[in-house]
């Protein structure tokens, strides 16, 4: 299904809906590289990517944002509450995120609802933002359809939460297709940057899904990953994700890998025993 919203409404944008919003699945497209915006929330990531396009003259239907676009009355307060702005008791956001994208609307097609479910845009994609990987299922589905769709030599993906504990897949699926991606940079919070260097092939798509792995496997690529980043903080913040593995099962839900965790105690952050635990075979 696709309806044109008017400017009166923040957007004139077509929305993708996928079978479970009511609507026929449908994706543009696309004959040039475009962006895939996978965790879009409130639209943070969204203005960023569409700030580039714009400071760099580009035009056109090249940036597909996925999420939900809902937001709970404690995470709308969390997020939004210094707004002043109410909170939509729906929990619906598009309107609030079609009001702070409205001048982009032209670059950017958004899909909201399940990313399982949804679209995946054809042609070839230039860069992957992913935030949206709360789970092993759906980090196992953006390699499969997102990740071999990227350009050797060209694509970056953008790993938002790579340096956080609770979704450690994304630590290791990195570290497990390191001779396809390499570490190029990093955000002070959370993030990494990688560059996809080489074509996937089917075997290291299945070595990489999550389902795949055994405690001791996220323990041993946790830790061989810590190797790349020098700084005392990313090796904190993959010490904590070490600690996230030990106390939970690596294939729950992020947020429930978050919650074990601090539930278990976080560790002191002692340098010699950090160090000790990451080099330890």
């Amino acid at each position: 299904m696709e309806r044109s919203l008017g400017r009166a409404a923040g957007c004139r944008k077509r929305i993708s809906f996928h079978a479970d919003a009511g609507g026929e699945t449908h994706a543009p497209l696309a004959d040039i590289p475009i962006i895939c915006d996978l965790g879009a929330f409130l639209g943070g990531s969204t203005v960023s990517l569409a700030d580039g396009l714009v400071a760099a003259g580009h035009q056109g239907d090249l940036i597909h944002s996925y999420d939900f676009f809902r937001a709970t009355r404690r995470v709308w307060e969390e997020y939004m509450g210094e707004s002043g702005r109410p909170w939509p008791e729906t929990g619906d956001m598009m309107s609030v995120v079609f009001e702070m994208l409205q001048d982009y609307d032209q670059l950017i097609t958004f899909y909201p609802g399940d990313v399982m479910k949804s679209p995946v845009p054809d042609g070839p994609i230039e860069i992957c933002f992913v935030d949206i990987s709360k789970t092993a299922e759906i980090n196992d589905h953006i390699i499969a359809n997102y990740f071999t769709k990227l350009i050797p030599g060209k694509s970056i993906v953008i790993q938002q939460d790579y340096f956080h504990f609770s979704p450690l897949w994304d630590i290791v699926t990195m570290e497990v297709l390191k001779d396809y991606f390499t570490p190029i940079g990093y955000t002070e919070e959370f993030s990494a940057l990688f560059l996809y260097t080489r074509e996937l092939d089917a075997e290291a798509i299945e070595r990489a899904h999550s389902r795949n792995f055994t405690r001791d496997q996220f323990v041993s690529n946790i830790k061989t990953a810590s190797r790349h980043w020098p700084y005392a903080k990313q090796k904190a913040d993959l010490y904590l994700a070490l600690q996230a593995a030990d106390v939970t099962n690596v294939t729950d839900k992020a947020w429930e890998i978050a919650k074990k965790t601090m539930n278990a105690g976080l560790p002191d952050l002692d340098p010699a025993a950090m160090y000790a635990a990451l080099d330890a075979e």
